[in-house]
């Protein structure tokens, strides 16, 4: 695949070359008055430094190629990683005085410059910068210049290099212990009949399957695992009843402020974190569609924005745990958490995102 070829960008002239090709304009000048020889020469000296300062940047960078390493990372705020960009030099000649931008979005902390020196010929070279993004979301650019002004250091040229980046900032993880809320719609979440069919199938195997680490040994069918060489466990009738716990954020933009929107989505990853861990079959509610896998789960939240076309939550989901900021509660009877600032008079379950949110989440109920 051919890589597309480098934008070039007009030189800018330092200081210094302009009073250097002003000088030599004036020599000339006086030259042709006065006739002197001596003018002629220093007027063509200081031209032709000028002409030379102009070309041999260019020609530098003309024998350079770039490449992303990591076109597309992903990673949770408040994390580093690093990214990598290959600088390839093509000529046979060292070449000095370079200097490489990253132009990043303002988010990601803007324009990231890094002087490249010595670079010998037919060199590969790795720059490496490190990213830490504060704020959640989806963040692309396109372009990598390279400048150089050696070796008079009086003109700077400039290539802009394709290099396309994509950066996707997952909401903040946080970690809890426990969580009375999720715990309480566990419970809830098996119909009366499973909890009794629970009980009186306690012990009843249902099935084999190959053994997973963490499996207690109590539960190894040895025949059949000595029937099939590998190690069996029975799966009994009370593992297969399932509690479901469904999450999602009310996106209707009327009430949300940057900061409560953050700390719903921060919310929502977190409980839907602990209710996998609590072997719970976790669900995120988009609106569309159900999403159980956490790395769908996880480009969902970090594209997720507040939407005044958003409509408002189904009836139909009334057993959905929603996270609003409306002053009523999304829909009738379902289990919902106010998220703001203050106090709300209808809320029962309420998160400040000025307050520290783990402490706030294990003590909810």
């Amino acid at each position: 695949m051919d890589r597309p070829r480098p934008k070039f960008c007009f030189p800018r002239p330092a200081f210094a070359a302009w009073m250097i090709f002003g000088l030599g304009l004036c020599f000339f000048l006086a030259a042709t008055n006065t006739l002197s020889g001596w003018l002629y020469v220093l007027s063509a000296l200081m031209l032709g430094v000028s002409v030379t300062g102009f070309y041999l940047p260019g020609r530098q960078l003309r024998a350079l190629q770039l490449e992303r390493l990591q076109p597309v990372v992903s990673l949770h705020v408040g994390e580093t990683c690093t990214l990598s960009l290959q600088i390839v030099n093509g000529s046979a000649a060292r070449l000095h005085g370079l200097i490489a931008i990253d132009r990043r979005p303002e988010a990601l902390g803007g324009k990231v410059e890094q002087a490249l020196d010595g670079f010998k010929a037919h060199e590969n070279r790795s720059w490496q910068s490190t990213l830490a993004p504060m704020r959640r979301g989806v963040y692309h650019w396109e372009n990598v210049a390279l400048q150089s002004a050696a070796p008079l250091g009086l003109i700077w040229s400039s290539r802009v290099y394709a290099c396309p980046t994509t950066v996707v900032a997952y909401p903040r993880l946080f970690k809890l212990e426990r969580c009375p809320l999720i715990e309480d719609l566990t419970s809830q979440g098996r119909p009366e009949t499973a909890r009794h069919f629970a009980r009186s199938t306690e012990g009843i195997t249902c099935t084999v399957r190959p053994y997973r680490q963490g499996d207690s040994l109590k539960a190894v069918h040895w025949r059949s695992s000595a029937r099939r060489g590998a190690l069996q466990t029975r799966e009994f009738e009370q593992e297969r009843t399932i509690a479901a716990v469904v999450i999602a954020v009310d996106c209707r933009a009327d009430y949300w402020t940057e900061a409560s929107f953050e700390c719903a989505v921060e919310s929502a990853l977190a409980l839907y974190d602990f209710a996998r861990e609590s072997d719970c079959l976790a669900v995120v509610w988009t609106g569309s569609e159900r999403l159980t896998e956490r790395t769908r789960v996880l480009d969902y939240l970090a594209r997720l924005m507040p939407d005044p076309a958003a409509p408002a939550p189904q009836s139909a989901l009334a057993a959905t745990l929603w996270l609003s900021a409306h002053p009523q509660p999304p829909t009738e009877g379902c289990d919902w958490i106010w998220v703001g600032t203050g106090s709300s008079s209808t809320a029962r379950k309420s998160i400040d995102p000025l307050l520290p949110l783990v402490e706030q989440l294990e003590v909810l109920r």
